[in-house]
C-alpha cells in the first residue's frame, strides 16, 4: 500500500477526495489540512522569525555593552596600575589611596 505524506492528504482534502489508509478504510478529513491552515502556520512561522530576530538583536546589543564595560574596566586598572608603579607602591592589593587617586585620576583623563 501507498503511505500517504501530508501533502498528498492536503491534495485530496482540495479535490475533496476521499483518503485510504494502509488497510484500505477510508480516512476522515483531518483538521488542519486546508489552505487556511496553512496560512495561519505562515504567519505564526514569520512572528516566531521576527521575535527571534529581536531577541538576538537584543542579544547583540548586551553582549557588545559587555565587550565595552571590560575594555573600559581593563583600561582603568591599567591606568591605576601605572599610578601606582609612579608612586611607588608595588603592594597588592593597592592601598585604599592609591585606588581612590587612581580611579580619580583616570577618570579625569576620560574627560579630556
Amino acid at each position: 500500500m501507498r503511505r500517504h505524506t501530508m501533502q498528498s492528504y492536503m491534495r485530496a482534502a482540495q479535490a475533496g477526495e476521499e483518503l485510504q489508509d494502509e488497510n484500505g478504510e477510508s480516512r476522515p478529513d483531518q483538521e488542519g489540512l486546508n489552505p487556511d491552515g496553512e496560512e495561519a502556520l505562515a504567519a505564526e512561522d514569520a512572528e516566531a522569525a521576527a521575535e527571534q530576530s529581536q531577541v538576538e538583536a537584543r542579544i547583540k546589543a548586551e553582549v557588545e555593552e559587555l565587550r565595552l564595560r571590560r575594555a573600559r574596566t581593563r583600561s582603568a586598572l591599567e591606568f591605576v596600575e601605572a599610578y601606582a608603579q609612579s608612586i611607588g607602591d608595588s603592594r597588592r592589593p593597592f592601598a585604599t589611596d592609591t585606588w581612590q587617586e587612581g580611579c580619580a585620576r583616570w577618570f579625569r583623563s576620560m574627560r579630556v
